[in-house]
């Protein structure tokens, strides 16, 4: 999870446990990505809709075979981006670091 739903998560731990997240707060951006995509993952679309858009309009095919086109070249990239692009540099917590936390009543990032 990224975003608020990492804020949202953490909020309730808090709340429900009282544990102190202070630690975990200070190191944020290490372990949680910011909400959504980024614009250039946005950008990254209208190049493959106007590809289809285009092979489908050559081709005679309707509508909707121009969005499967566009479909299928939108996945192929982001597979590829996934397999090839920059590694992941966030780092997980997992479920037994959260556990752990919560028995300690607070977070402690040189436990990991």
């Amino acid at each position: 999870m990224d975003g608020n739903d990492a804020v949202e998560f953490f909020n309730a731990v808090h709340e429900r446990f009282g544990t102190d997240l202070t630690q975990l707060y200070e190191h944020w951006r290490d372990h949680f990505g910011p909400e959504g995509l980024s614009c250039w993952f946005g950008l990254i679309i209208i190049p493959p809709a106007a590809l289809g858009g285009a092979i489908a309009g050559m081709a005679g095919w309707s509508t909707f075979g121009g969005l499967a086109i566009a479909t299928v070249l939108i996945a192929t990239f982001f597979w590829g981006f996934r397999r090839w692009g920059p590694p992941d540099k966030t780092i997980p917590i997992t479920v037994e670091e959260v556990v752990n936390a919560v028995e300690l009543g607070s977070w402690y990032e040189h436990l990991r």
